[in-house]
């Protein structure tokens, strides 16, 4: 498929720009909206066209900060605007670079309550995909399992919280939705990378419908044992993904 693009006020276009399309996409690769990490083809990379028509500064795109109150954000190409970020960098992770799709490696997942006290998490997979599709954080089926078993043990029990089977597959894919006032009694969940960690609070990981609120990790049947970090962790901060450097920078 080719495609014109135009940006901001219409003064910028690429005419006649390729597209794939491959209907089984699995994160953000050359089979989505040409952000992929490698390419065979640099043609059907936006972001290496506008550098080559120098459009933008460096060979980077991102997402800004969602804002709370609009729950909008925005898509950028080369270095984000200065509104955009407090020009302090909380984490930069480096990325698999064998991979055509923007991935790295989760060392563990600490999750601290008001109390002071901690639960650390060491998964054996270890293989993290960031992507935009959903707003869902898939995580391994291990994990849900281990997250019924401990932080939502009692909340299950006294009926605060049910941990349900998806679409009736009841190896593999699970939820849990709770009673919204649920959130208080969960911890904050951080994700360590290395030696940094980006965190999460229980407000920023439930979504509110019908009078409930439904826990944003499910486990997936499509990802088995890989943590996709999808909308609700990308957009809690103004997020780059650089080529030349091969890292995220949040």
């Amino acid at each position: 498929i080719k495609e014109t693009f135009t940006f901001g006020d219409g003064n910028i276009t690429i005419e006649n720009f390729p597209l794939r399309y491959i209907e089984d996409y699995r994160d953000i690769s050359t089979e989505r909206l040409s952000f992929g990490l490698s390419y065979e083809d640099l043609h059907f990379s936006l972001v290496h066209v506008l550098f080559e028509k120098k459009l933008i500064d460096r060979k980077q795109f991102g997402f800004s900060a969602q804002d709370p109150q609009s729950g909008k954000g925005l898509i950028f190409f080369g270095s984000p605007l200065s509104n955009m970020t407090n020009r302090k960098t909380k984490a930069t992770i480096p990325v698999n670079r064998n991979e055509e799709g923007w991935s790295s490696q989760i060392s563990s997942l600490e999750m601290s309550y008001q109390n002071g006290s901690s639960i650390t998490y060491t998964s054996k997979s270890t293989k993290v995909i960031f992507d935009i599709d959903e707003n869902t954080i898939y995580v391994p089926v291990s994990f849900m399992k281990y997250l019924k078993e401990t932080i939502f043990k009692d909340l299950i029990a006294e009926h605060y919280c049910t941990f349900n089977s998806r679409f009736d597959n009841k190896d593999d894919e699970f939820n849990i939705e709770c009673l919204c006032s649920a959130m208080s009694y969960l911890p904050t969940f951080t994700f360590v990378f290395n030696s940094v960690g980006l965190s999460l609070h229980p407000s920023q990981l439930f979504e509110e419908a019908f009078g409930r609120c439904y826990f944003l990790f499910e486990s997936s049947k499509q990802y088995k044992d890989v943590w996709v970090l999808q909308s609700p962790f990308v957009n809690q901060f103004t997020t780059v993904f650089d080529y030349d450097a091969k890292e995220i920078s949040f």
